[in-house]
C-alpha cells in the first residue's frame, strides 16, 4: 500500500508541474506578445497567474506529504498552502464566465449593480475561505494529518456549477466572433475543464484538475488571445477585422458607445513620395500618438490611411479628444524633420443612435466628395445623415429580399409602325410597410454598392418570368419584356446559370425576354463581364443598350454589336428647348435608324415630345404619355384594352 501511495503521490507532482510549467509558459509567451488593452486580456493574464501559483502550492504540499504524515508543523504549513490554493482557485469559475462575457459582449460597460451582482458570491465564498482557519468550514486536517473536505466545499463546488453553467450558456455567443472549427475546439477546451473537475471531485486521490484547466487556458490563448489576424503589422494596433468584430458584438449586444474616425485623404500623394520604410514609420508614429491622446480608449488602423477610437466615455469626454485630433492635424505634423500638411476627415458617431451596423461606420472612412477637402473637416450627426438613410435603405432592402417585398410594374413601350403596345419594360419597385412604394432611384444605387443588386435583379428575373407564364400577355400582343441587367450582375459567373434555371422552372423562352444593359456596362473592358454576355447571347438572349448618349457612347461598338434596341436616354428629351440639345437628340435618332436599328425614345411626356423624335425616326416609344410603369394587374388591363379588338390605333 505504501508503494501505492507512493506512485499516486508522484503521479500529484507530475500533474501539478506540467499545470506549473504549462501556464508559466502560457504566461510568459501572453506578456511578451500582448499589450493589455483590453479587459479580457487582463482577465486572461490574472488566471494564468492564479493556476501557475495553485499548481506550485499544490506541488509544494504534496511534497510536504514525503517528509511526514503526522509532524504538527507539516500539517500547519500544508493547511496554510491550502488556504492559499483554495482563495485562488475558487477565482477561476467566475473569472472564466466573466471573461466569456467581455469577450462576446454581454460584461462590457454595464453599470456597476451588474457588476456587484455578478461577483457578490465570489466575495463571500472567499469570506468563507478566510475564516476557515477559525470554523474550519471548508476542510481540515485530522489528526493524523489527512485532508477531511466539511460541508461548505459542497457549497463552494456548487457555487463552481453555476458559473460553469452561465460560461455554457455565452459559449453560444461566439458563433459570430470565430470560425466553426475555432469554436468547436473553445468547446473542446471546455468540457476538458468540466471532465478534469468531475474526475478530482470523485477520485480525490488523482490531482488532475490544474492540469486541465491550464490545457483549457493553453486552448483559449490559442483560439482568442493569440491576436496575430487583428494587429496590423505596421502600426501595432487592431485592424479592420477587429473593429468589424468588436463592434458587431457590441451592436448586438445593445451596447451604447462612440466611434471616432481619422481619416488622411489625401496621404496618398504622401505615399508616391516617400519611401516605404520612412511611409511605415510615419503611420505608426501619428498611432501612437492617436493612442496616446485617446486614453484607455481602443484604437484601430481600419484603412489603408484611416484610424478609428472606440469610446465608452461620455460625450464631453469624446468632444475633448476631437478637439485634439482637430488641433493636431490643423498644423503641419512635423516627423523627422519633415513637415506634413494633412487633410483630415474626422468623425464622430454615437451607436446605435446614429448608426446600427458596422458596415455603415466603414464607410464613414470612405466619402469620395472630401476626397479634395483641405484642411481638417470634422461632421457629426446631421452631418452624415445621408449615410444613415444609405444604411436604412440597405435595411429595406435586405428585409424586402427576406420576406419578398420586392415587386416588379410594367411599362408600355409603343409601336409607331402598328399603333399597338408590343413590348414593356420590367421595373423594379420596392414595397415598404411604412414608407410604401419606394422607387428604383432611391435604392438600386445603393444596392449596387452594397452587393445586393445580385438578389435584387434575380428576384426580378425570376418574377418577370412567373409572370409571363401566369399572364400569357402575348396572347393581347405583346412579343417581349425588357429586363434591366445590372453591370454587377454581368461579372457574376452564376447570373446565366440562374436565369437557365428560371426560365426551365416556368416554361419560359429566351425570346420572351430582351436583356438591357447600359452603355457602362457594354463598354466595361472585363474578361468576366464579356464572357458572361456571350452566356447570355448562347441560352438565346437579345440585348437593348440602354441609357444611350450619357456619356459612354462609342459609335463603333454599337455598330458591331448586335442589339435588339438603342435606348435614347430621357435627359436630351426633356432639354428640348435647347437648340444643341434638341438638335443633337434627332440627328442620333436619325444615324441610328439609318444603321437599320430600332430605336427607343424614353421619357416621352407629351404630344409634342411624340411627334418630335417619331419624326425623327424614333420607332418605339416609352414614357408617360403612354403610361407609368403599373402592376401586372393593372398593366394586364392596360394592354387588353389598348391592344384589344377595337384596333384603335391613334395616339
Amino acid at each position: 500500500m505504501g508503494i501505492s501511495m507512493d506512485v499516486f503521490k508522484s503521479v500529484d507532482l507530475a500533474f501539478f508541474a506540467s499545470a506549473f510549467v504549462l501556464t508559466i509558459c502560457c504566461l510568459a509567451y501572453f506578456l511578451c506578445i500582448k499589450k493589455l488593452q483590453k479587459a479580457h486580456s487582463v482577465f486572461f493574464a490574472i488566471m494564468l497567474a492564479s493556476i501557475m501559483i495553485s499548481s506550485l502550492v499544490e506541488g509544494f504540499t504534496s511534497t510536504l506529504d514525503y517528509v511526514t504524515d503526522a509532524e504538527f508543523s507539516v500539517v500547519g504549513v500544508q493547511f496554510g498552502l491550502q488556504h492559499i490554493y483554495f482563495f485562488l482557485h475558487i477565482l477561476l469559475p467566475p473569472f472564466y464566465a466573466f471573461y466569456i462575457m467581455l469577450i462576446n459582449g454581454r460584461a462590457v460597460n454595464r453599470k456597476i449593480g451588474f457588476y456587484i451582482i455578478f461577483f457578490l458570491p465570489v466575495v463571500i465564498a472567499e469570506a468563507i475561505i478566510c475564516a476557515n482557519p477559525v470554523y474550519e468550514w471548508v476542510f481540515k486536517f485530522d489528526e493524523s494529518g489527512s485532508f477531511q473536505r466539511m460541508d461548505m466545499e459542497m457549497w463552494l463546488y456548487a457555487l463552481a456549477v453555476i458559473y460553469a453553467l452561465l460560461t455554457f450558456f455565452h459559449l453560444f455567443s461566439f458563433k459570430k466572433i470565430l470560425t466553426m472549427p475555432l469554436y468547436h475546439t473553445l468547446w473542446l477546451f471546455y468540457f476538458l475543464t468540466i471532465v478534469g473537475v468531475v474526475i478530482q471531485y470523485y477520485r480525490p486521490d488523482l490531482k488532475v484538475e490544474l492540469f486541465f484547466e491550464a490545457l483549457t487556458l493553453f486552448g483559449t490563448m490559442v483560439i482568442i488571445e493569440n491576436e496575430d489576424s487583428l494587429i496590423d503589422a505596421t502600426t501595432r494596433l487592431y485592424n479592420q477585422r477587429a473593429f468589424v468584430v468588436d463592434n458587431d458584438r457590441l451592436i448586438s449586444t445593445n451596447h451604447n458607445y462612440y466611434v471616432i474616425t481619422i481619416t488622411f485623404t489625401n496621404m496618398r500623394f504622401y505615399n508616391r513620395m516617400l519611401k516605404v520604410v520612412t511611409m511605415d514609420n510615419l503611420l505608426h508614429a501619428i498611432a501612437m500618438w492617436i493612442e496616446s491622446v485617446s486614453g484607455r480608449n481602443t484604437v484601430y488602423r481600419i484603412g489603408t490611411h484611416s484610424f478609428a477610437i472606440l469610446s465608452f466615455e461620455d460625450n464631453p469626454k469624446v468632444e475633448a479628444i476631437v478637439k485634439k485630433l482637430e488641433t493636431k492635424f490643423n498644423d503641419d505634423y512635423l516627423f523627422n524633420g519633415m513637415h506634413f500638411s494633412f487633410n483630415t476627415l474626422i468623425t464622430k458617431v454615437h451607436i446605435p443612435d446614429e448608426f446600427a451596423r458596422v458596415e455603415a461606420v466603414l464607410e464613414l472612412t470612405d466619402m469620395p466628395n472630401m476626397a479634395e477637402t483641405t484642411g481638417v473637416v470634422t461632421m457629426r450627426g446631421e452631418d452624415l445623415a445621408f449615410l444613415r438613410h444609405k444604411t436604412e435603405v440597405e435595411e429595406m432592402i435586405k428585409t424586402a429580399l427576406d420576406r419578398d417585398r420586392l415587386e416588379v410594374y410594367y411599362q408600355p413601350i409603343w409601336s409607331s409602325a402598328t399603333g399597338k403596345i408590343e413590348w414593356c419594360e420590367a421595373l423594379v419597385r420596392l414595397n415598404d410597410t411604412e414608407l410604401g412604394i419606394i422607387t428604383p432611384e432611391n435604392f438600386v444605387e445603393i444596392a449596387e454598392q452594397t452587393g445586393q443588386i445580385n438578389e435584387v435583379g434575380k428576384m426580378v428575373f425570376d418574377k418577370v418570368c412567373q409572370f409571363l407564364r401566369r399572364e400569357r400577355p402575348q396572347r393581347f400582343g405583346l412579343q417581349y419584356v425588357e429586363v434591366n441587367l445590372s453591370t454587377y450582375q454581368l461579372l457574376s459567373d452564376d447570373t446565366a446559370s440562374h436565369f437557365y434555371s428560371s426560365m426551365r422552372k416556368y416554361g419560359i423562352s429566351p425570346n420572351q425576354i430582351n436583356l438591357e444593359i447600359t452603355e457602362s456596362a457594354s463598354f466595361h473592358e472585363s474578361e468576366a463581364l464579356k464572357r458572361n454576355i456571350e452566356r447570355l447571347r448562347d441560352l438565346g438572349f437579345t440585348f437593348s443598350l440602354d441609357d444611350f448618349g450619357t456619356g459612354y457612347s462609342n459609335l463603333t461598338y454599337v455598330i458591331n454589336t448586335d442589339f435588339e434596341n438603342i435606348k435614347s436616354d430621357k435627359g436630351l428629351l426633356w432639354e428640348m428647348e435647347n437648340t444643341k440639345s434638341r438638335t443633337l437628340l434627332l440627328e442620333t435618332i436619325r444615324m441610328m435608324r439609318s444603321l437599320g436599328l430600332d430605336v427607343v425614345q424614353e421619357g416621352v411626356e407629351t404630344r409634342e415630345q411624340l411627334e418630335l423624335v417619331v419624326g425623327a425616326g424614333a420607332n418605339k416609344i416609352q414614357g408617360y404619355y403612354f403610361s407609368k410603369p403599373l402592376p401586372w394587374e393593372e398593366f394586364m388591363n392596360y394592354l387588353e384594352d389598348f391592344n384589344g379588338p377595337e384596333d384603335e390605333n391613334n395616339y
